[in-house]
């Protein structure tokens, strides 16, 4: 077999190089969700109903998060809810945390009860705004927390938060970009979207 030169050893390595990936695949990355947040609004949570985000990363620009897209238009949370009620200001609440945990004391359970557990899990959460006149997520915040055993109780990791105005015009968009893992595995998580504290 006659010998190679470099050139198409240098070929067969620019066919095997995987894929570009952004600086910020979640800022680039598909939404599993997204909510128009309507005016007459309380609150809202999506589950993704398994850790599968993870390990489906490679599918949507190698983001290895559940993501939520929640749209803010100028009347978003403006009139009175469910219960007749105005809110007392305009805007909603964006978080994200974990969900239904294997090691948690019931369904829906967010924090692990056992010592192991609780040392070995991390809560990872970002958050991105694009404003309607805008192409391109900006990341606002980034946060990886972990939770602690004390005193034979665990104290879940900070749960984080971002604040989403209505928009001065258009629909702005606001993304929750969360995982979680317990020990080394990839769990369920939530974005919760809800009414903003009283002034």
């Amino acid at each position: 077999m006659a010998k190679q030169d470099w050139r198409y050893y240098a070929n067969k390595v620019l066919e095997i190089r995987p894929p570009f990936v952004s600086a910020d695949p979640c800022a680039v990355a598909e939404p599993h969700y997204i909510f128009f947040v309507p005016k007459l609004f309380g609150s809202e949570t999506f589950t993704s109903g398994s850790g599968a985000y993870y390990y489906e990363a490679y599918k949507n620009h190698f983001c290895s998060r559940f993501i939520v897209d929640v749209m803010m238009a100028t009347y978003s949370n403006t009139g009175p809810d469910t219960g007749g009620e105005v809110p007392p200001s305009s805007g909603v609440v964006i978080s994200g945390n974990a969900y239904d945990l294997p090691s948690s004391d019931g369904f829906g359970g967010v924090v692990p009860i056992t010592e192991e557990d609780c040392k070995r899990f991390t809560l990872n959460v970002g958050f991105y705004r694009k404003l309607a006149n805008e192409t391109e997520f900006t990341k606002l915040s980034d946060h990886s927390n972990k939770s602690t055993w004390e005193s034979g109780y665990c104290s879940g990791p900070t749960v984080e938060t971002m604040s989403a105005p209505t928009s001065m015009s258009g629909w702005d968009t606001y993304r929750a970009a969360v995982s979680c893992v317990l020990r080394t595995t990839a769990q369920e998580v939530q974005v919760n979207i809800n009414q903003p504290p009283p002034l």
